[in-house]
Protein backbone atom coordinates (compact mmCIF):
# COMPACT_ATOMS: atom_id res chain seq x y z
CA UNK A 1 0.00 0.00 0.00
CA UNK A 2 2.75 2.64 0.82
CA UNK A 3 4.60 1.48 -2.51
CA UNK A 4 1.40 2.37 -4.36
CA UNK A 5 1.15 5.40 -2.34
CA UNK A 6 4.38 6.61 -3.05
CA UNK A 7 3.93 5.99 -6.81
CA UNK A 8 0.63 7.65 -7.18
CA UNK A 9 1.88 10.76 -4.66
CA UNK A 10 5.31 11.43 -6.57
CA UNK A 11 3.54 11.24 -10.16
CA UNK A 12 1.20 13.71 -9.15
CA UNK A 13 3.71 16.06 -7.67
CA UNK A 14 6.33 15.19 -11.04
CA UNK A 15 3.11 16.05 -12.99
CA UNK A 16 2.81 19.75 -11.71
CA UNK A 17 6.82 19.90 -11.59
CA UNK A 18 7.46 18.46 -15.48
CA UNK A 19 3.79 19.95 -17.05
CA UNK A 20 3.59 23.39 -15.00
CA UNK A 21 6.83 24.39 -14.52
CA UNK A 22 9.24 23.00 -17.24
CA UNK A 23 6.56 22.94 -19.95
CA UNK A 24 7.27 19.54 -20.91
CA UNK A 25 3.22 18.75 -21.98
CA UNK A 26 2.59 15.17 -22.35
CA UNK A 27 5.94 13.79 -22.71
CA UNK A 28 6.27 15.33 -18.86
CA UNK A 29 3.15 13.69 -17.48
CA UNK A 30 4.52 10.29 -19.16
CA UNK A 31 7.32 10.72 -17.68
CA UNK A 32 5.94 11.20 -14.58
CA UNK A 33 4.13 8.26 -14.59
CA UNK A 34 7.02 6.30 -15.68
CA UNK A 35 8.88 7.20 -12.41
CA UNK A 36 6.48 6.79 -10.34
CA UNK A 37 5.66 3.32 -10.97
CA UNK A 38 9.60 2.85 -11.10
CA UNK A 39 9.85 3.83 -7.81
CA UNK A 40 7.20 1.91 -6.70
CA UNK A 41 9.20 -1.17 -8.29
CA UNK A 42 12.12 -0.57 -6.17
CA UNK A 43 10.28 0.02 -2.77
CA UNK A 44 8.95 -3.69 -3.40
CA UNK A 45 12.47 -5.02 -4.23
CA UNK A 46 13.77 -4.02 -1.35
CA UNK A 47 11.09 -5.95 1.10
CA UNK A 48 11.93 -9.22 -0.74
CA UNK A 49 14.79 -10.55 1.22
CA UNK A 50 12.65 -9.56 4.05
CA UNK A 51 10.11 -12.05 3.73
CA UNK A 52 9.88 -14.30 6.74
CA UNK A 53 8.13 -17.40 5.09
CA UNK A 54 8.89 -17.17 1.61
CA UNK A 55 12.20 -17.66 -0.16
CA UNK A 56 13.69 -17.41 -3.67
CA UNK A 57 15.01 -20.19 -5.73
CA UNK A 58 15.15 -20.71 -8.81
CA UNK A 59 13.42 -23.39 -9.50
CA UNK A 60 10.37 -21.72 -8.69
CA UNK A 61 10.85 -19.47 -11.86
CA UNK A 62 10.67 -22.56 -14.06
CA UNK A 63 7.37 -22.64 -15.82
CA UNK A 64 4.95 -25.27 -14.55
CA UNK A 65 1.88 -26.01 -17.27
CA UNK A 66 -0.82 -26.65 -14.24
CA UNK A 67 0.25 -23.68 -12.18
CA UNK A 68 -0.09 -21.35 -15.68
CA UNK A 69 -3.59 -23.00 -16.41
CA UNK A 70 -4.82 -21.94 -12.95
CA UNK A 71 -3.39 -18.72 -13.05
CA UNK A 72 -4.73 -17.97 -16.38
CA UNK A 73 -8.20 -19.74 -15.54
CA UNK A 74 -8.48 -17.31 -12.45
CA UNK A 75 -7.38 -14.35 -13.71
CA UNK A 76 -9.05 -13.70 -17.07
CA UNK A 77 -12.24 -12.23 -15.01
CA UNK A 78 -9.84 -9.80 -14.13
CA UNK A 79 -8.13 -9.64 -17.55
CA UNK A 80 -11.19 -9.78 -19.75
CA UNK A 81 -12.78 -6.71 -17.13
CA UNK A 82 -9.23 -4.47 -17.59
CA UNK A 83 -9.27 -4.94 -21.63
CA UNK A 84 -13.14 -4.18 -21.94
CA UNK A 85 -12.92 -0.66 -20.64
CA UNK A 86 -10.75 0.25 -23.71
CA UNK A 87 -13.08 -2.04 -26.09
CA UNK A 88 -16.20 0.12 -24.62
CA UNK A 89 -14.37 3.64 -24.62
CA UNK A 90 -13.42 2.82 -28.23
CA UNK A 91 -17.41 1.78 -29.36
CA UNK A 92 -18.90 4.83 -26.98
CA UNK A 93 -16.38 7.31 -28.88
CA UNK A 94 -17.13 6.13 -32.25
CA UNK A 95 -20.81 6.36 -31.77
CA UNK A 96 -20.94 9.47 -30.35
CA UNK A 97 -19.05 11.57 -32.63
CA UNK A 98 -21.35 9.81 -35.54
CA UNK A 99 -24.11 10.40 -34.27
CA UNK A 100 -23.25 13.93 -31.95
CA UNK A 101 -22.54 15.09 -35.40
CA UNK A 102 -25.81 15.10 -36.11
CA UNK A 103 -27.49 16.81 -33.19
CA UNK A 104 -27.16 20.45 -31.58
CA UNK A 105 -24.15 19.00 -29.34
CA UNK A 106 -21.64 18.44 -32.44
CA UNK A 107 -19.15 15.00 -32.15
CA UNK A 108 -16.73 16.76 -29.37
CA UNK A 109 -18.60 17.58 -26.36
CA UNK A 110 -20.28 13.87 -26.43
CA UNK A 111 -17.04 12.57 -26.83
CA UNK A 112 -15.81 14.85 -23.96
CA UNK A 113 -18.64 14.77 -21.82
CA UNK A 114 -18.68 10.66 -21.83
CA UNK A 115 -15.14 10.69 -20.95
CA UNK A 116 -15.78 12.55 -17.73
CA UNK A 117 -18.72 10.20 -16.96
CA UNK A 118 -16.49 6.83 -17.50
CA UNK A 119 -13.62 8.46 -15.28
CA UNK A 120 -16.49 9.17 -12.14
CA UNK A 121 -17.84 6.01 -12.67
CA UNK A 122 -14.44 4.14 -12.60
CA UNK A 123 -13.38 5.62 -9.63
CA UNK A 124 -16.81 4.40 -8.02
CA UNK A 125 -16.28 1.04 -9.61
CA UNK A 126 -12.47 0.92 -8.09
CA UNK A 127 -13.70 1.29 -4.47
CA UNK A 128 -16.03 -1.41 -4.86
CA UNK A 129 -13.48 -2.90 -6.41
CA UNK A 130 -11.14 -2.55 -4.09
CA UNK A 131 -14.03 -3.67 -1.21
CA UNK A 132 -14.08 -7.13 -2.84
CA UNK A 133 -10.66 -7.64 -3.65
CA UNK A 134 -9.62 -6.89 -0.17
CA UNK A 135 -12.10 -9.89 0.78
CA UNK A 136 -10.94 -12.39 -1.57
CA UNK A 137 -8.48 -14.38 0.70
CA UNK A 138 -10.59 -13.85 3.08
CA UNK A 139 -13.46 -16.20 0.95
CA UNK A 140 -10.80 -18.43 -0.70
CA UNK A 141 -9.12 -18.99 2.66
CA UNK A 142 -12.21 -19.73 4.23
CA UNK A 143 -13.34 -21.54 1.21
CA UNK A 144 -10.83 -23.92 1.20
CA UNK A 145 -11.02 -24.69 5.07
CA UNK A 146 -14.42 -26.00 4.46
CA UNK A 147 -15.50 -22.95 6.79
CA UNK A 148 -18.80 -22.20 4.62
CA UNK A 149 -20.73 -19.78 6.95
CA UNK A 150 -17.89 -17.76 6.97
CA UNK A 151 -17.53 -17.76 3.32
CA UNK A 152 -21.22 -16.56 2.91
CA UNK A 153 -20.64 -13.96 5.31
CA UNK A 154 -17.55 -12.28 4.30
CA UNK A 155 -19.38 -12.34 0.77
CA UNK A 156 -22.45 -11.03 1.99
CA UNK A 157 -20.79 -7.98 3.93
CA UNK A 158 -18.74 -7.12 0.85
CA UNK A 159 -22.00 -6.79 -1.77
CA UNK A 160 -23.80 -5.24 1.06
CA UNK A 161 -20.80 -2.37 1.92
CA UNK A 162 -20.13 -2.10 -1.81
CA UNK A 163 -24.19 -1.58 -2.57
CA UNK A 164 -24.17 1.08 0.29
CA UNK A 165 -21.35 3.25 -1.27
CA UNK A 166 -22.71 2.92 -4.88
CA UNK A 167 -26.00 3.65 -3.54
CA UNK A 168 -24.33 7.10 -2.12
CA UNK A 169 -22.51 7.28 -5.53
CA UNK A 170 -25.77 7.17 -7.66
CA UNK A 171 -27.36 9.86 -5.09
CA UNK A 172 -24.40 12.51 -6.02
CA UNK A 173 -24.48 11.66 -9.37
CA UNK A 174 -28.43 12.14 -9.71
CA UNK A 175 -28.71 15.06 -7.43
CA UNK A 176 -25.34 17.04 -7.85
CA UNK A 177 -23.44 16.37 -11.37
CA UNK A 178 -22.44 19.94 -11.72
CA UNK A 179 -20.03 20.27 -9.17
CA UNK A 180 -18.12 16.51 -10.25
CA UNK A 181 -18.16 17.70 -14.04
CA UNK A 182 -16.72 21.27 -12.87
CA UNK A 183 -13.73 19.36 -11.46
CA UNK A 184 -12.35 18.52 -14.93
CA UNK A 185 -13.47 22.41 -16.30
CA UNK A 186 -16.37 24.05 -17.04
CA UNK A 187 -17.24 24.99 -20.54
CA UNK A 188 -20.22 25.91 -22.47
CA UNK A 189 -24.14 25.79 -21.83
CA UNK A 190 -24.34 23.25 -24.60
CA UNK A 191 -21.69 21.53 -22.60
CA UNK A 192 -22.82 21.38 -19.48
CA UNK A 193 -26.44 20.33 -20.21
CA UNK A 194 -24.91 17.13 -22.25
CA UNK A 195 -22.64 16.55 -19.40
CA UNK A 196 -25.21 16.42 -16.70
CA UNK A 197 -27.37 13.80 -18.89
CA UNK A 198 -24.99 11.58 -19.57
CA UNK A 199 -24.09 11.69 -15.99
CA UNK A 200 -27.54 10.95 -14.92
CA UNK A 201 -28.72 8.93 -17.64
CA UNK A 202 -25.27 6.69 -18.01
CA UNK A 203 -25.10 5.86 -14.48
CA UNK A 204 -29.03 5.70 -13.27
CA UNK A 205 -28.53 2.32 -12.23
CA UNK A 206 -24.82 2.11 -11.01
CA UNK A 207 -26.27 0.56 -7.53
CA UNK A 208 -26.77 -3.20 -9.34
CA UNK A 209 -22.77 -2.40 -10.32
CA UNK A 210 -21.83 -4.36 -6.96
CA UNK A 211 -23.50 -7.76 -7.10
CA UNK A 212 -22.37 -7.98 -10.37
CA UNK A 213 -18.35 -6.77 -9.55
CA UNK A 214 -18.41 -8.73 -6.47
CA UNK A 215 -19.87 -11.67 -7.73
CA UNK A 216 -17.40 -11.94 -10.51
CA UNK A 217 -14.64 -11.67 -7.77
CA UNK A 218 -16.55 -13.97 -5.86
CA UNK A 219 -16.11 -16.96 -8.09
CA UNK A 220 -12.58 -16.57 -8.82
CA UNK A 221 -12.07 -16.77 -5.19
CA UNK A 222 -13.76 -20.09 -4.73
CA UNK A 223 -11.97 -21.74 -7.84
CA UNK A 224 -15.15 -21.15 -10.59
CA UNK A 225 -13.27 -19.12 -13.53
CA UNK A 226 -15.86 -20.20 -16.20
CA UNK A 227 -18.93 -18.31 -13.77
CA UNK A 228 -16.00 -15.68 -12.94
CA UNK A 229 -15.23 -15.23 -16.97
CA UNK A 230 -19.25 -15.56 -17.91
CA UNK A 231 -20.19 -12.40 -15.82
CA UNK A 232 -17.51 -9.92 -16.86
CA UNK A 233 -17.42 -11.42 -20.82
CA UNK A 234 -21.12 -10.95 -20.54
CA UNK A 235 -21.45 -7.26 -19.70
CA UNK A 236 -18.40 -5.86 -20.57
CA UNK A 237 -17.99 -6.97 -24.19
CA UNK A 238 -20.84 -8.04 -25.67
CA UNK A 239 -23.79 -6.39 -23.40
CA UNK A 240 -22.42 -2.87 -23.01
CA UNK A 241 -20.33 -2.48 -27.06
CA UNK A 242 -24.00 -4.11 -28.60
CA UNK A 243 -26.15 -1.65 -26.44
CA UNK A 244 -24.21 1.27 -27.45
CA UNK A 245 -24.52 0.44 -31.38
CA UNK A 246 -28.19 -0.61 -31.55
CA UNK A 247 -29.15 2.23 -29.17
CA UNK A 248 -27.32 4.79 -31.09
CA UNK A 249 -28.72 3.49 -34.46
CA UNK A 250 -32.39 3.54 -33.33
CA UNK A 251 -32.84 6.80 -31.35
CA UNK A 252 -29.34 8.58 -31.69
CA UNK A 253 -26.95 10.15 -29.35
CA UNK A 254 -28.65 9.63 -26.58
CA UNK A 255 -28.36 5.58 -27.15
CA UNK A 256 -25.51 5.77 -25.83
CA UNK A 257 -26.26 7.04 -22.60
CA UNK A 258 -29.31 4.62 -22.24
CA UNK A 259 -26.95 1.72 -23.02
CA UNK A 260 -25.82 2.37 -19.40
CA UNK A 261 -28.56 1.46 -16.96
CA UNK A 262 -30.34 -0.95 -19.59
CA UNK A 263 -26.67 -3.10 -19.64
CA UNK A 264 -26.21 -2.54 -15.78
CA UNK A 265 -30.01 -4.02 -15.46
CA UNK A 266 -29.38 -6.81 -18.04
CA UNK A 267 -25.80 -7.90 -16.39
CA UNK A 268 -27.58 -8.18 -12.51
CA UNK A 269 -30.41 -10.11 -13.73
CA UNK A 270 -27.12 -12.56 -14.88
CA UNK A 271 -25.43 -11.94 -12.01
CA UNK A 272 -28.19 -13.13 -9.95
CA UNK A 273 -29.15 -16.45 -12.03
CA UNK A 274 -25.37 -17.24 -12.48
CA UNK A 275 -25.55 -17.29 -8.33
CA UNK A 276 -28.49 -18.85 -7.89
CA UNK A 277 -27.21 -21.59 -10.52
CA UNK A 278 -24.37 -22.54 -8.75
CA UNK A 279 -24.48 -21.26 -5.34
CA UNK A 280 -25.13 -25.26 -3.64
CA UNK A 281 -22.93 -26.65 -6.07
CA UNK A 282 -20.04 -24.13 -4.56
CA UNK A 283 -21.94 -24.79 -0.89
CA UNK A 284 -22.77 -28.42 -0.62
CA UNK A 285 -25.43 -28.88 2.01
CA UNK A 286 -24.42 -30.96 5.13
CA UNK A 287 -26.67 -34.11 4.02
CA UNK A 288 -25.18 -34.17 0.98
CA UNK A 289 -21.61 -34.04 2.64
CA UNK A 290 -22.43 -37.09 4.85
CA UNK A 291 -24.00 -38.88 1.83
CA UNK A 292 -20.81 -39.02 -0.16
Amino acid sequence: MIGLLIACCLNVILDALFCLKFGWGVQGAALATVIGELINVLWVLAYVPRFRNVSIRKKYFRPNASIIKSIVGLGLSSFILQMSFALVAAVANKMLAIYGALSKYGADIPVAAMGISMKINQVALNVVQGIITGSQPIIGYNYGAGKYERTKTTFKISVIVGTVFMIIATFVFQFFPMPLISLFGSESELYNEFAVMCLRIFLMICIVNSLQICTGIFFQSVGKPIQASINTFAKQVVLVPLGMIILSHTIGVTGVLWAGPITDGIAFIISVILLKMNWKKIFPSKAAKVSK
